[in-house]
């Protein structure tokens, strides 16, 4: 199938507008790398149905929460980075367990924001170490 997340996007926009009106901003458009580390940076939080976005804006320093809405990539990626409460599947997504995740990360947000950036720290690392694995592989000449 093909993965097109405007429908689901719209979906949650008015989902979550519909309790917490103009506190939720739906930004559904192409956007250069610079302009979106600028909005995921500047935001409080972000919900997503972006795998990438959420990832972004968690390296950028703001708590994020993707939606899981096609396959089981964003739990895997984010069971990976040990950060399981990161993530709800689409069908498990209500108001009230979106309202308890950001109440859970407000109740001590600096210590939230610090742990999640020393995860992404730990995953940076652990990439950097990627080529390595893989170098058996490349054959010397």
């Amino acid at each position: 199938g093909f993965e097109c997340d405007s429908k689901i996007s719209q979906e949650l926009h008015d989902r979550l507008r519909q309790d917490l009106g103009d506190r939720v901003v739906l930004v559904d458009e192409p956007l250069s790398p610079h302009d979106a580390m600028c909005i995921y940076g500047g935001a409080r939080y972000l919900i997503s149905v972006r795998l990438h976005a959420a990832i972004f804006s968690m390296i950028a320093g703001t708590p994020a929460i993707a939606v899981s809405y096609w396959g089981s990539k964003t739990p895997g990626i984010f069971q990976l980075l040990g950060l399981d409460g990161a993530f709800v599947e689409k069908e498990e997504m209500t108001k009230e367990g979106l309202v308890d995740r950001l109440l859970k990360i407000e109740q001590d947000y600096d210590g939230y924001c610090a742990e999640m950036s020393r995860m992404v720290q730990q995953a940076y690392v652990r990439a950097q170490e990627t080529p390595q694995v893989f170098a058996h592989l490349i054959p010397r000449s």
